[in-house]
């Protein structure tokens, strides 16, 4: 049956094949699952740093903001509130409404980089991924702003981090490039190491068979 085909090729090797082939196994679920939780980790890092940076100077910028009452003169008070609190240079400033559209914004972030559910999210306090053709990816953190007329606006923070991004890329290129390499490194050691040890189980195996099969008369 097709079903046995595995176990009896399995069956064939010999234990010194199985058991380099075992390790080789064992040795690439754990390369796997590491750089997987890496990669991860690291991504949460970015995050999080941004959001340390971003989230006082949006939430400053909310408060300063929301005693304007016309957003053509929040248009003309919002550079400068920005440009006296430090962050991320590149940054993309936009005040849009519950909808997502773009209240307030300047060059790249005159154009919606959120949906409604991610700005509803922004607005909760919850930092924001995404991904665009020409921004490349950004992490967005939003404050929203008391109006006393009852408008549900939220300051943005779009935080460029494509050249982070880019590094990851390299990080995990040289995983998978590396860890083949390391496999073929590991399983050529374990073989020759397991052949040492193996070598007196062999002999004897070898001369067990000759015994029951050549020689009934020899003894052990």
């Amino acid at each position: 049956m097709a079903a046995d085909r595995p176990r009896r090729w399995w069956r064939r090797r010999s234990l010194r094949a199985r058991l380099t082939l075992a390790t080789v196994l064992v040795m690439a679920l754990t390369l796997g699952v590491g750089i997987a939780v890496i990669l991860r980790l690291s991504q949460q890092v970015v995050v999080a740093s941004v959001e340390n940076v971003a989230r006082p100077r949006v939430e400053a910028i909310a408060r300063s903001a929301g005693h304007s009452h016309r957003l053509d003169i929040l248009a003309r008070r919002l550079p400068t509130l920005n440009t006296h609190l430090r962050g991320y240079s590149g940054q993309l400033l936009q005040v849009v409404d519950a909808q997502g559209r773009v209240r307030i914004g300047w060059g790249e972030g005159t154009a919606p980089l959120l949906d409604t559910d991610q700005v509803a999210a922004a607005r909760r306090g919850e930092p924001v991924t995404t991904s665009h053709e020409r921004l490349g990816r950004l992490v967005s953190v939003g404050a929203p702003m008391a109006r006393s007329d009852g408008a549900q606006l939220t300051v943005l923070m779009n935080v460029p981090v494509g050249g982070v991004a880019e590094s990851m890329g390299f990080v995990r290129l040289a995983a998978f490039v590396g860890a083949p390499v390391l496999l073929v490194f590991v399983g050529v050691l374990v073989w020759v190491v397991l052949g040492s040890a193996l070598r007196p189980v062999t002999a004897l195996r070898r001369g067990a068979e000759e015994i029951a099969g050549h020689a009934p008369e020899r003894r052990l």
